[in-house]
């Protein structure tokens, strides 16, 4: 029964920002009664909605861990106490450590840059023959044959863990968990 909004209704008001409370003022069109009608139902020329405007979700910045910007205190806040840690002794010089995720993303540039293999050459090497031997003992493997396994299992790997952490990423996690595997697994069908 509504129809657009008038002329002269209100939405949202220039001077204040968006958080604030905000009427709005419909036409309604006049009564007419049909067999579906409920009798509590009473002609009407307008009507005033008073409505909040929905919560967003802040996403200005985004931030992994670490610790949250400080703010200087203001008028009447006195000044914050500093976590009680083990005297500090004179020449002893504190342990560097990076920020959580610095190491990581400088890491991820690294590989991504390499064309290396991962995986150590000689435990692959005894995972493959450990394998092969439920199926027949004393088989013998080229060494160029190995390297070939080697590469296509860690071409397999690496995609499964970039679906896998797009799947994490779906979620709003940023932590690859099993279940994301399993998913990524089960979308791709029973290949392997």
């Amino acid at each position: 029964m509504l129809n657009q909004p008038s002329d002269d209704h209100i939405f949202p008001p220039q001077n204040q920002s968006p958080s604030f409370q905000h009427i709005i003022l419909f036409k309604i069109t006049p009564f007419k009664p049909t067999l579906n009608t409920h009798p509590i139902s009473l002609p009407l020329q307008f009507i005033i909605v008073q409505f909040t405007m929905a919560r967003t979700k802040r996403t200005d910045r985004k931030t992994f861990g670490g610790k949250a910007p400080r703010s200087a205190p203001g008028p009447g806040q006195g000044q914050k106490t500093a976590r009680k840690s083990a005297p500090a002794q004179p020449g002893v010089k504190k342990l560097h450590r990076y920020r959580p995720g610095t190491v990581a993303i400088r890491e991820i540039k690294q590989y991504q840059k390499s064309t290396d293999l991962l995986i150590r050459k000689l435990p692959f090497q005894r995972l493959v023959r450990e394998i092969s031997a439920t199926f027949k003992n004393d088989l013998r493997f080229s060494s160029s044959s190995i390297l070939a396994l080697q590469e296509a299992a860690e071409a397999y790997l690496v995609s499964l863990f970039e679906d896998t952490n797009l799947l994490c990423l779906h979620a709003k996690r940023v932590t690859i968990s099993s279940r994301d595997m399993a998913l990524a697994r089960r979308i791709r069908g029973n290949r392997f």
